[in-house]
């Protein structure tokens, strides 16, 4: 017999091929550089004892000026800008300015007359470059501003945080002055040169600050320890400069210069 021939199975319809996701862009939202300026100003406020400045430029490059108190903070600040959404890139002048010059700097600024010719105080240091050696004599010409007649205080600061008071000091308990008036403080060693103060430059080395405040009140109503420390001196300026101003009185002008020492 003929086996009939036996029909081909049918075939299974090939599946359809899966659909290929289509990825969602989400639009950028549009920039805005009011918006981004307040968010590096919030960041840049959280570094402790800083002292820094910004600008957003359209093209959202952001840069930024100033100092800091740690040398590790200032790659903390690229990095925290550059975390920041909508910043292309960081651009950082930031230099290290260390505690105690950061908080002291900022209470001179605050107290820094607005641009008028002979209000605040001068300084004069007997090395024009501010460069001294161990074993050297530091000397202060401080000069009052031409506003008022008041009272003109001198202070050194070294990077330790102490502080010398140049003026008033025992050796010159009368810190009244006339407006304009110039006093030199400090001296070199030599015969006769027995009346003046001498501040000799001793360890630790490094860089140093020179502050002069002119106030048409006495700061302090008893004189301070010629030595301290500014974590002590800070705190008692700061509050009797609040009672002055609190009372109308807040006539306080300040100047201040840096200077560096080495062995």
């Amino acid at each position: 017999p003929v086996r009939a021939p036996q029909p081909a199975p049918a075939l299974a319809p090939a599946p359809a091929p899966a659909p290929v996701p289509v990825p969602v862009t989400t639009p950028e939202p549009a920039f805005d550089p009011l918006a981004l300026s307040a968010e590096v100003e919030r960041v840049l406020a959280g570094f402790e004892c800083a002292r820094l400045s910004s600008t957003v430029a359209p093209d959202r490059r952001v840069f930024v000026s100033g100092s800091v108190a740690r040398a590790a903070d200032v790659a903390r600040v690229q990095a925290a800008l550059q975390g920041l959404p909508q910043v292309r890139q960081v651009v950082a002048d930031v230099g290290v300015l260390e505690w105690p010059f950061c908080e002291l700097l900022a209470v001179v600024e605050s107290l820094t007359p607005p641009q008028a010719a002979g209000r605040g105080p001068r300084l004069e240091l007997s090395h024009a470059s501010g460069q001294y050696r161990e074993g050297e004599f530091l000397v202060v010409g401080a000069t009052a501003g031409q506003a008022f007649d008041g009272y003109l205080y001198v202070l050194y600061v070294d990077n330790a945080g102490d502080l010398v008071h140049m003026l008033p000091s025992p050796s010159r308990t009368r810190n009244s002055v006339r407006a304009g008036q110039k006093l030199v403080l400090g001296g070199e060693p030599s015969a006769g040169a027995e009346t003046a103060r001498q501040y000799e430059i001793v360890p630790p080395h490094g860089r140093g600050m020179v502050i002069a405040l002119h106030s048409r009140r006495p700061l302090f109503d008893r004189d301070r320890p010629e030595v301290e420390n500014v974590r002590a001196y800070l705190p008692a300026l700061q509050a009797r400069l609040e009672r002055l101003q609190g009372a109308g009185a807040a006539e306080v002008v300040a100047t201040s210069t840096f200077l560096t020492t080495r062995p």
